[in-house]
């Protein structure tokens, strides 16, 4: 039983040596034999709070950067399996005598003014002659298929 009256005195003494330097330093503390309670001035509990702050913000801040993460994982999942399942081009070709082939570019206008007619690329292609006029001309709307 010594021990614990010993234990309670010397831990009596050491928290009314701490009150004794908060009150020198200008901090007020009410203190019991169990707890003790600081009482915190203005510029301590604008830390306290701007700790908070920013460790909150630190979360929010992994949050973010999670669920850019997982969207970036799904945007290349979403680009592997389209570069998997290739699209197929579906415009027509036209085929000259010597074999090489060419199509219209897919940045070119929908209809040609030729000869002040508007004429679709379909029709374009299926006319030999007009073809051949843009082949030789090295239009702009034609690329060649190798």
């Amino acid at each position: 039983m010594a021990k614990k009256t010993t234990n309670k005195s010397k831990e009596l003494e050491a928290v009314t040596a701490s009150n004794s330097d908060a009150l020198d330093n200008g901090v007020d503390e009410t203190t019991t034999t169990k707890e003790v309670e600081v009482v915190l001035n203005a510029t301590q509990l604008r830390q306290l709070e701007a700790k908070k702050l920013r460790v909150a913000n630190a979360l929010k801040a992994k949050k973010e950067a999670k669920i850019l993460a997982d969207k970036k994982a799904d945007e290349n999942s979403a680009i592997e399996r389209a570069s998997k399942n290739p699209v197929k081009d579906n415009r027509k070709v036209y085929k000259d005598d010597k074999g090489q082939r060419f199509r219209f570019k897919k940045s070119a206008p929908k209809t040609l003014n030729i000869d002040g007619i508007k004429t679709s690329l379909d029709d374009i292609i299926a006319d030999e002659e007009i073809m051949l006029e843009l082949v030789n001309g090295n239009s702009n709307f034609l690329e060649q298929i190798y």
